[in-house]
């Protein structure tokens, strides 16, 4: 009786110590279903990206088309204004950005048309 169940208990830690772990199986589904989840999200990932950088584009043409609006009516009156840098807002303290930014706004085109200001982004990638 004593030996039955030292036998059963044995088994029943046999038993228990394969259960423990994963199988090559499972941990192949599982490594797959994490692909699969993977090719689905980084499609929507890239276009979180496009939606940010051209949300960035929109806020830097309006943010310049407003200070070029403002240095051109600051300005009209005693000088013929035709374009404006971004170096001429940033020094007479119409813009205020960082080094950085001023390297990014610097890429942008800022023209004045018929006493409108005219702001073109730099040219796609």
């Amino acid at each position: 009786m004593l030996q039955e169940k030292a036998l059963y208990q044995k088994k029943e830690l046999l038993q228990k110590k394969r259960q423990a772990g994963f199988t090559l199986v499972e941990l192949m589904i599982v490594v797959a279903i994490i692909g699969i989840l993977a090719a689905i999200a980084m499609p929507q990932f890239s276009k979180a990206t496009e939606k940010a950088e051209a949300a960035q584009v929109m806020a830097n043409t309006r943010i310049l088309s407003q200070a070029a609006q403002m240095y051109y009516l600051d300005t009209s009156k005693e000088e013929d204004v035709h374009s404006i840098t971004v170096s001429q807002l940033i020094a007479k303290n119409y813009l205020d950005v960082s080094e950085k930014e001023a390297d990014n706004l610097e890429k942008y085109t800022i023209a004045i048309e018929n006493g409108k200001v005219v702001v073109t982004p730099p040219a796609e990638k």
